[in-house]
């Protein structure tokens, strides 16, 4: 997973984790909150040349990938303290009742039952 710390650090994700953590970050919230999660989302992006190797295409709501290539592209992703206490709580939440889907598991595992926050 990488290494993370007080709840920073860094995080290896997935095309499809990517996409996923994106779905999961809230639409409203404080300025600051704001401002890290649209730097977060900055991140999460996919640069031209991702875009390019992936063969990312997006139909609508739809977005497919290469899942070969897809399946070898790691990207790590920092995550600061702030963002990854929003990041377990919507995880949380969406597990507690019952709204957690098949896609997001391997983020909960790495970022919540992992212990994505060690020293808390």
């Amino acid at each position: 997973m990488g290494s993370i710390e007080g709840g920073n650090g860094r995080v290896n994700l997935t095309v499809l984790e990517r996409l996923k953590l994106q779905d999961i970050l809230p639409a409203q919230g404080n300025y600051i909150n704001l401002r890290l999660i649209r730097e977060l989302r900055e991140e999460l992006g996919f640069s031209k040349s991702e875009q390019q190797a992936l063969n990312i295409v997006q139909s609508g709501d739809r977005i497919t990938w290469d899942g070969e290539a897809g399946e070898k592209h790691i990207k790590g992703v920092e995550i600061n303290g702030q963002m990854m206490e929003v990041i377990q709580d919507r995880l949380i939440h969406l597990d507690a009742t019952g709204k957690l889907e098949a896609g997001q598991v391997s983020l909960y595992e790495k970022i919540v039952a992992m212990g994505a926050v060690d020293g808390e």
